[in-house]
C-alpha cells in the first residue's frame, strides 16, 4: 500500500490532473485517464466516478479506473441506495450530503456490491465523495483501499 503522498506529490497530482482537463474537450476523452493517474499514484485498487442523473434520480457509473466496462454497466442506483446513492442524498433538513465511508465493505449495512468488488474475496474501505455544483450534489467521486484492520 502507498503511503501518504507529500504536499508535493499531491499538488504535482492536482497538476497533472488540471493540465489534462484544460487540454480535453471531451469529457468522455479525459475521465479514464484522470482516474487512472489518481488510483495509481494514491494507492487506490478501484476508483470510480458516477454522475446524478436529476430527472430519473439514478446515480451511475460513468467511467473507472480497476473495474471492467461490466462492471461499471452494472453500477446503477438510486438516490440514498447503497454508498453511492447515500453520497448525494441531501438530509431530512436540506442538507448537502457529505462523504460516505466504509471501512469494511464486507461488514457495512449500507454496501450494495453491484460492482463485483467482493468477488476477488478481499475486504476493502470505500470512500464515497460527492461533487457539488451550484448548490446540488452532480456526481460522486469513489475509491477502494484494501480494508485496513484494526487491532
Amino acid at each position: 500500500m502507498a503511503g501518504v503522498p507529500t504536499a508535493a506529490q499531491r499538488w504535482q497530482l492536482l497538476s497533472r490532473i488540471c493540465r489534462r482537463v484544460a487540454r480535453s474537450s471531451e469529457l468522455d476523452e479525459v475521465l479514464g485517464p484522470v482516474l487512472r493517474d489518481l488510483g495509481e499514484r494514491a494507492g487506490l485498487q478501484r476508483v470510480s466516478l458516477a454522475l446524478v442523473d436529476a430527472r430519473s434520480g439514478e446515480v451511475r457509473l460513468e467511467a473507472a479506473h480497476g473495474l471492467t466496462p461490466g462492471e461499471v454497466r452494472r453500477g446503477r442506483y438510486r438516490v440514498g441506495e447503497g454508498l453511492i446513492g447515500r453520497a448525494v442524498m441531501r438530509s431530512d433538513d436540506g442538507e448537502l450530503p457529505g462523504p460516505q465511508l466504509a471501512r469494511s465493505i464486507r461488514s457495512h449495512p449500507h454496501f450494495l456490491d453491484r460492482t463485483g468488488a467482493l468477488d476477488a474475496g478481499v475486504d476493502r474501505g470505500l470512500v464515497c465523495v460527492p461533487i457539488h455544483w451550484q448548490g446540488a450534489p452532480v456526481a460522486v467521486l469513489s475509491a477502494y483501499r484494501r480494508a485496513m484492520e484494526v487491532h
